[in-house]
């Protein structure tokens, strides 16, 4: 209310649902300017491929935990213009060489490849990031205490506080 955003409707469906044509009736029928998807992954295109399918104009936000490929290809136009929270590995190729973050992006994604034999999902691009924290962390936190140890711990949270500048995958 504060920010004048009233919620008109609500509708659930679940995951294995086949159909979410009701519920999407129903969305359009409340005259939303924009509709909020939390769903994730492939299932999350139903809904809003559906309210596509069915008129809907407006905006549509989903969550992060839509971030993926296989949400673009399954998708296909109907998922276009969705507003998300996502890191750049979702769209590494239309990132500019010039985003210091690409470089890093584009070397886990190999190293994950030549692992795995596939892509990875921008999920594993966090732990890989918490694990370039780590690695300027740690060795900082070992010259105060053992590991384990209060001191270590309390360098350890003070070292990763002032990490600065550093480059991860996002």
């Amino acid at each position: 209310a504060k920010n004048k955003i009233e919620l008109v409707a609500t509708e659930k469906y679940a995951r294995t649902d086949q159909s979410v044509t009701g519920q999407a009736l129903k969305l359009i029928a409340a005259k939303p300017d924009a509709v909020f998807v939390a769903a994730v992954g492939g299932p999350a295109v139903l809904p809003q491929a559906t309210l596509r399918d069915q008129g809907f104009k407006g905006t549509i936000y989903q969550t992060h935990a839509i971030a993926t490929q296989d949400f673009i290809k399954i998708g296909g136009t109907k998922v276009e213009g969705t507003v998300l929270a996502a890191s750049l590995m979702l769209v590494l190729p239309e990132i500019p060489d010039s985003v210091p973050s690409k470089a890093v992006a584009e070397a886990y994604v190999r190293e994950y490849e030549k692992l795995y034999g596939e892509k990875p999902a921008t999920f594993g691009a966090n732990v890989y990031d918490a694990g370039l924290l780590l690695a300027r962390a740690v060795p900082e936190a070992l010259k105060h205490g053992k590991p384990g140890t209060p001191e270590f711990r309390a360098a350890l949270r003070d070292a990763l506080e002032k990490t600065k500048e550093l480059v991860g995958t996002q």
